[in-house]
């Protein structure tokens, strides 16, 4: 956990050379990518979800 705090920190820190780096049009290609793979997860979450819930019966 600590490790990926730290990642997580180090990239915070580097935000701003990162994007001089891509730029915003970058920057928005992935937003728009990081957003389609949280998307097709919640919909893997809701899709296991429906099957348990069918196969059980109940909640």
């Amino acid at each position: 956990m600590v490790g990926v705090l730290g990642i997580a920190c180090l990239f915070m820190l580097l935000a701003e050379p990162i994007m001089k780096l891509i730029g915003h049009s970058g920057a928005a290609i992935v937003s728009r990518v990081m957003g389609m793979i949280l998307a097709s997860v919640a919909a893997d979450a809701v899709l296991s979800s429906i099957v348990e819930i069918m196969k059980t019966g109940s909640f």
